[in-house]
């Protein structure tokens, strides 16, 4: 009888690890593709294009600032 319940407890460990492996492969592979993502060559650019209108946008509002004020 005892070695029936240990049976099953260890049952129940090894089916809870296999849930939390497939759920750690699962974490592993969105984190895989959101690299992916984030270091895609078209990206860069359009990093680059955004702070080059930051900058524009900063300039502007200094050259405003300094025909008003």
């Amino acid at each position: 009888m005892v070695a029936k319940i240990n049976d099953a407890e260890q049952s129940h460990l090894v089916a809870e690890l296999r849930q939390r492996i497939a759920e750690l492969e699962i974490a592993n592979q969105e984190y895989q593709v959101t690299n992916e993502i984030i270091n895609k060559p078209g990206q860069q650019n359009l990093k680059n294009e955004i702070s080059d209108l930051k900058d524009e946008v900063r300039c502007s509002i200094v050259h405003i600032f300094t025909l008003y004020f």
